[in-house]
């Protein structure tokens, strides 16, 4: 039912209304992008070149067969999933420039709380686990396979999100002066998803099963180690406030073909 409440008409319609607005010169930021419609509306809009377009790894990767499943109560999220065509669609847009970000929309429900929507759809709290798994699964499913540059990953992953939200050459770049944020990265590691080995605090896995190639061993945060071989080295209280800037991100004049 989630799939059927939440149409693709909706979501093409909803951001045609919001990507029309957009008379002022002002930049709009589309979250969780799903479908080929609402991708298309972007790239047919006259003043396009102001809006910017995030998307989710289980938008590129999953579909609404899952919603069959027994327990398809782990995938209810909004937007939900969709369909191949817009997998594609999304894919391309990443390839092309008009799909700016790749986030994860992270939320660790633990499935006794879904749980209490099995009854009445509207109930279950929306959303998948996904944080720790970003990373990895666009380098084997978009980087391996040939669906985008290593360059385009680095962008949707980093650059662009710190442009996007002025955060730049602070955050998404390494040199001089800047944070030195640094994922250290294994590209011919192979490894299995699960909640078994996970470290979301949640009992399951959006991605259970899933076989990938690359694999996030070390993490600096400014300089620091704050992950090695999957331990925590942080304590609480290391984060900082960063006070943003204007973006100085400017979208390229990029069009799905």
């Amino acid at each position: 039912m989630v799939y059927l409440s939440q149409p693709e008409i909706t979501e093409a319609k909803a951001t045609k209304r919001f990507v029309e607005w957009q008379h002022n010169g002002s930049k709009a930021y589309v979250v969780h992008m799903t479908c080929q419609g609402a991708l298309k509306c972007v790239t047919e809009t006259k003043s396009a070149e102001n809006v910017l377009v995030e998307t989710c790894p289980q938008y590129l990767l999953l579909d609404h067969s899952l919603y069959r499943k027994e327990d398809a109560i782990k995938w209810v999220m909004s937007p939900p999933l969709r369909e191949a065509k817009d997998r594609k669609s999304l894919w391309e847009g990443i390839k092309n420039g008009v799909v700016n970000v790749v986030g994860t929309d992270h939320c660790p429900f633990l499935l006794k709380d879904k749980e209490k929507g099995i009854e009445d759809f509207t109930k279950i709290p929306n959303g998948a686990p996904g944080i720790e798994h970003r990373m990895e699964l666009l380098y084997s499913e978009g980087v391996l396979k040939g669906r985008i540059s290593l360059k385009r990953y680095v962008e949707v992953t980093s650059t662009n999100a710190a442009r996007i939200f002025g955060l730049y050459p602070q955050k998404g770049d390494i040199k001089v002066g800047s944070d030195a944020d640094i994922v250290i990265f294994n590209p011919s590691e192979k490894h299995t998803i699960s909640v078994k080995t996970h470290h979301h605090h949640c009992d399951y896995s959006a991605y259970e099963g899933w076989e990938v190639t690359g694999k996030v061993n070390t993490v600096l945060l400014r300089g620091q180690v704050a992950i090695e071989d999957v331990s925590l080295k942080v304590k609480k209280g290391e984060g900082r406030f960063l006070k943003r800037t204007v973006s100085n991100f400017v979208r390229k004049n990029d069009r799905l073909s």
